[in-house]
C-alpha cells in the first residue's frame, strides 16, 4: 500500500488522517518491542503477547514470540545449548554438543557427525555418539595423534575398555597395530572381564585378522604340527575357529583352550558345524567337566548350562580323529 508523502514542519499539528497512517504501517511490521542489550536481556516471555518482538543487539538477531517461545524472526538458525520451538527446516546449532541439526518435521537430526576434541576426556565427549558410530573413532586411527590419544592415552584407554568402545575400535584396526602397542594389548586382551564381554558381542566375530590375532596370542593349542591345523575362515555369515585334524590319537589328544572367568554366568552358548572322519569324537569340557561329545555329523547353535561355576575355568575342545569343526558366535550370558 503506497503512501502519499506528508510534509510536517516543527510545531505543526498532527492530524487524524496522518496519524492514522503511522498506526496503520507500524501494524503492518508487528509488535516491535524495541531493542535489548542480548538474548539474554529479553523478557520473561510469559509477560509479552504473541507476535512481540524485539531487536537483540549484541547477536543482531529479532526474536518474537511464536507458540509461546522466542524464536528468530527469520526463521532460518539457532544458537543455544538446548533445542529451541521446533519447526521444519529449522536449523539449530548445538552449543552443548558443538553440532549442527536440522528438525525434520518430527526430531532434531544431526547433520554431519560431531568433531572430536581431543583436549577434552572421552567421559566427557558424545559418548552415546562413539558407540552408534565408530567410524568417527576409526576414520581418525591413521592419524598418529588420535592413535595416540585413543589407546595410548592410559586414562582414555579405560574409558575405551569401560565404555566397550575397545570393541568397535578394534574393528578395522586388528593385530598389527596391537602388536605395536602392548598397553593397549594388556588393556583389551589380557583381561578376563574385557574377554567375557567381547565374546558377547556380534561384532567381535566379524573381524578376521583380530580373531587370527586372538586364537594365536590367547588360545592353549596342543598338538597341532602333526596334522592338525586351526584358522580362522568364514563360517554362518561370520569368521571363526576352523580346526581340522587328520591323524588319529590314543593319548596326548589335540585341542584349543581358552580360559574364561564364568562368575554370574548362566548360559555358554555358540554356532557349531561338525564333520567327521572315521571314529572321530570331539569334546567340549569345562574345566575338568565333560560336557558334551560330538559322534554326529550336524551344525546348529549348542547351549551348555554353566550356572554352577564360578571363577576362572578352561573351556576346551578336544578330539581323537579326523575331524572338521567349525564354532562362532561363542557368548557368554
Amino acid at each position: 500500500m503506497a503512501y502519499t508523502p506528508v510534509t510536517i514542519n516543527t510545531g505543526d499539528e498532527i492530524n487524524v488522517a496522518w496519524g492514522n497512517k503511522v498506526e496503520s504501517n507500524l501494524e503492518r511490521i508487528g509488535n516491535y518491542r524495541g531493542v535489548v542489550a542480548g538474548v539474554a536481556n529479553l523478557p520473561n516471555i510469559a509477560m509479552i503477547d504473541e507476535g512481540d518482538w524485539y531487536w537483540c543487539k549484541s547477536e543482531r538477531i529479532a526474536k518474537i514470540k511464536s507458540s509461546g517461545a522466542y524464536v528468530s524472526l527469520n526463521a532460518v538458525c539457532e544458537v543455544a545449548s538446548s533445542a529451541p520451538a521446533s519447526a521444519t527446516g529449522v536449523l539449530w546449532y548445538d552449543t552443548a554438543n558443538n553440532q549442527l541439526k536440522m528438525y525434520n518435521g518430527s526430531s532434531w537430526q544431526p547433520i554431519g557427525e560431531g568433531p572430536i576434541d581431543t583436549s577434552q576426556p572421552l567421559s566427557s565427549l558424545l559418548t552415546a555418539q562413539f558407540v552408534q558410530k565408530p567410524s568417527l573413532v576409526l576414520s581418525a586411527i591413521n592419524n598418529t595423534a588420535m592413535w595416540n590419544y585413543l589407546l595410548k592415552n592410559s586414562t582414555v584407554r579405560t574409558e575405551l575398555v569401560k565404555h566397550r568402545l575397545y570393541l568397535d575400535t578394534m574393528l578395522g584396526i586388528g593385530g598389527a597395530n596391537l602388536e605395536l602397542d602392548t598397553d593397549m594389548e594388556d588393556a583389551i586382551l589380557s583381561s578376563i572381564d574385557a574377554l567375557a564381554i567381547a565374546l558377547a558381542i556380534p561384532s567381535f566375530w566379524l573381524n578376521s585378522d583380530f580373531l587370527d590375532y586372538w586364537l594365536d596370542n590367547y588360545f592353549t593349542k596342543n598338538n597341532f604340527l602333526t596334522g592338525t591345523t586351526a584358522v580362522i575362515a568364514s563360517m554362518n555369515s561370520k569368521y571363526g575357529f576352523r580346526i581340522t585334524n587328520t591323524g588319529h590319537y590314543l593319548s596326548n589328544f589335540p585341542y584349543i583352550s581358552v580360559d574364561l572367568d564364568l562368575t554370574d554366568f548362566d548360559d555358554l552358548d555358540f554356532w557349531y558345524s561338525y564333520t567327521e572322519s572315521g571314529s572321530a569324537h570331539v569334546y567340549l569340557y569345562i574345566g575338568a567337566d565333560l560336557k558334551t561329545t560330538w559322534t554326529v555329523n550336524g551344525s546348529g547353535t549348542h547351549n551348555v548350562d554353566i550356572s554352577g561355576y564360578s571363577g576362572v575355568q578352561t573351556v576346551k575342545f578336544l578330539w581323537n580323529d579326523g575331524v572338521v569343526f567349525d564354532i562362532t558366535d561363542l557368548t557368554l550370558s
